[in-house]
């Protein structure tokens, strides 16, 4: 019963991307009532959607369509998912851009610009996690989606979602970025 903003929807209208606040989300078209609600935000144009290029985009947008599949180990789509299955699946079905099959290699293949902070981060990067204590530093991926959050399939949740990288967990974990597509 909040009221929100839309400020972006997928090409298949399926996906809004809203705003309340200074909080962003993604939401199933039929999960939001239509009614226009007059306020300070009607003008509110959303800084990331389009900023970062029209394949970036669309790669964010076939992500954010698994929201909510299931995480299976060894799994590249397109019902379920581990990890780099996901990033996969979304560059190479959207950009033609074919990523390596594991974390590991994504994160270490040295192709793609490396992005060393969170602040750095552009829309579309390839972010990269430390969450294993052992020597490898990129075991797990997902794909950066602007204002500090990112979509990832993930073994803890079980599934397709969004999570912070700008503070707790995976901002302590973060190991650095990629810039697949510049």
């Amino acid at each position: 019963n909040n009221t929100v903003s839309v400020v972006a929807v997928t090409a298949d209208k399926e996906w809004a991307r809203i705003v309340s606040g200074s909080v962003y989300a993604y939401v199933k078209m039929d999960g939001l009532s239509t009614q226009k609600v007059q306020d300070d935000t009607s003008g509110y144009q959303d800084p990331y959607f389009g900023t970062a290029g029209e394949t970036i985009e669309k790669v964010i947008a076939l992500a954010i369509k698994q929201y909510g599949k299931p995480y299976v180990y060894a799994e590249e789509g397109p019902d379920a998912f581990d990890c780099s299955g996901l990033t996969q699946y979304c560059f190479e079905k959207e950009a033609g851009i074919k990523l390596k099959r594991s974390a590991q290699a994504q994160g270490y293949d040295t192709r793609y610009e490396r992005v060393e902070t969170v602040s750095q981060l552009k829309r579309g990067d390839l972010v990269c996690m430390n969450t294993i204590s052992d020597s490898d530093l990129s075991d797990h991926v997902g794909i950066y989606l602007g204002g500090g959050k990112f979509i990832h399939a993930s073994s803890g949740g079980e599934k397709v979602i969004v999570s912070s990288i700008t503070s707790g967990y995976y901002n302590r974990v973060f190991s650095w970025g990629l810039r697949i597509i510049p």
